[in-house]
C-alpha cells in the first residue's frame, strides 16, 4: 500500500526552504527536493511547474514571516532607526541565504508596482492595505503621506538593500548604516513635503 502524505504542497515548500537555506538555490535540484519529500518528481511539478515557482512561494512565506516579525518588533520601544536597522538585517539575511535569485525576486517585486489592480487577488489587496497601514503607523514621518508615496519609499528602501548587499561582513555593516541613514533622510524629506503642502 503506498504511503499517504498529507499536505504535500506544504511539505515541498518546507523541504525546499531547508535545502535552499542550507545549500543555496542554485545547488538544489528539484529531483533532490522530491526525494527528500518521498514523492515522485512529477508530483512536485503538479504543484510547482518550475523551481522558480517554488522559490516565489517560499519568498512569499519568508516575506510574511518578516512582516509578522516586524509586527512583533513594533511591540518593543524601538526608534525609527532601530526598526529600519531590523528590516535591513532581515533582508540581507534572506539575500545571503538564497543568493542571486533572491535579488532577482526582489527586483521582480519592485517592478510589480505598476501592475494592473484587476490582476491582484483580494488577499493581495488586503495584504497591501495592511502593509501600508503598518508602515504609516510604524514611521510617523509617513502618517500624512499618500499611499503612492509610501510605496515609492518602500521600493526605494528595497532597492538600496539589494544594491548594497555584499558578502564581506565588515563592508556590509558600513553599508547597512548607510542604508538606514539614507532611508531615514528620505522619510524626513517626505514629512517636510507633507507639512509644506498642509501650510499651502
Amino acid at each position: 500500500m503506498p504511503k499517504i502524505i498529507e499536505n504535500v504542497r506544504e511539505l515541498i515548500v518546507e523541504k525546499a526552504y531547508e535545502l535552499f537555506i542550507k545549500e543555496g538555490y542554485d545547488h538544489v535540484k528539484t529531483s533532490r527536493i522530491a526525494k527528500e519529500c518521498n514523492i515522485a518528481a512529477g508530483t512536485l511539478f503538479n504543484y510547482f511547474p518550475t523551481k522558480w515557482d517554488l522559490l516565489l512561494e517560499i519568498m512569499m512565506k519568508v516575506s510574511k514571516r518578516n512582516y509578522e516579525d516586524f509586527v512583533e518588533k513594533l511591540k518593543e520601544p524601538n526608534s525609527s532607526y532601530e526598526l529600519v536597522n531590523h528590516l535591513v538585517e532581515n533582508l540581507y539575511y534572506v539575500i545571503d541565504r538564497l543568493g542571486k535569485l533572491s535579488m532577482d525576486f526582489f527586483s521582480f517585486m519592485i517592478s510589480q508596482d505598476g501592475c494592473d489592480e484587476s490582476k491582484k487577488t483580494e488577499e493581495q489587496k488586503r495584504d497591501e492595505a495592511k502593509a501600508l497601514e503598518l508602515l504609516k503607523h510604524s514611521f510617523p514621518q509617513l502618517k500624512d503621506a499618500s499611499d503612492e508615496v509610501v510605496w515609492m519609499a518602500t521600493r526605494s528602501f528595497q532597492a538600496m538593500v539589494i544594491t548594497t548587499y555584499c558578502r564581506n561582513h565588515e563592508i556590509l555593516q558600513q553599508r547597512k548604516e548607510f542604508v538606514c541613514n539614507s532611508f531615514l533622510a528620505i522619510l524626513d524629506d517626505i514629512e517636510k513635503k507633507s507639512e509644506n503642502q498642509e501650510v499651502m
